[in-house]
This record gives C-alpha cells, sequence and structure tokens, in this order.
C-alpha cells in the first residue's frame, strides 16, 4: 500500500536522497542531461513549468508563453533553458559550504 505523500514533500525527499547519492558516488557538478520538452516538461504541470520558467527566466520570460497549451509550453520553455545550464530542482548538488 502506498502512503499518499505531498508534492513538496516528494521534492525534498528527492532532494535529500540525491544530496546524500551525490556526494557519496561523485556524480559530476555539470550533468550531461538537460531537460527537454520529451524528457522534463511535457511529465509536469502548467503551473509548475511557469515555476520552473520564473526562476530561470525572471522577468525575462516572454509572456506569451504562460498562456499556451500544455505541449506547446513545454516546447517553448525547453527552448528558452536549453544548453543554459538549468537542471530541475531536485536534481541539482549540494554547493559546498
Amino acid at each position: 500500500c502506498a502512503l499518499p505523500i505531498c508534492t513538496s514533500e516528494a521534492r525534498t525527499i528527492g532532494r535529500i536522497v540525491f544530496g546524500i547519492f551525490g556526494s557519496r558516488c561523485e556524480l559530476p557538478r555539470v550533468p550531461e542531461w538537460t531537460p527537454t520538452s520529451e524528457s522534463y516538461f511535457a511529465r509536469i504541470s502548467k503551473d509548475r513549468i511557469a515555476e520552473a520558467l520564473h526562476e530561470f527566466g525572471g522577468t525575462e520570460v516572454p509572456l506569451a508563453i504562460f498562456g499556451m497549451k500544455k505541449q506547446a509550453m513545454a516546447e517553448a520553455a525547453a527552448t528558452f533553458v536549453g544548453g543554459k545550464g538549468w537542471l530541475p530542482e531536485v536534481l541539482r548538488t549540494l554547493q559546498a559550504a
């Protein structure tokens, strides 16, 4: 039986697990994975895409993106962040203190 878990708890757990394994396995700081429409943006909600775009681009994000249908929004988001090193929060490694 699966226990219900909210999205923020899942993100927190993901960050902790990735931080532990990332530091123990010495994962590279610059991952080779890039978020694309197919690999990431089409799999999350429009609200989450909007959060990612605001986080990445702030006021530089074209407002037209936010009114698009989900598939078009996912493709535009992938183009906007593509090749610029942005990663979803759960995939970011912990910075050395």
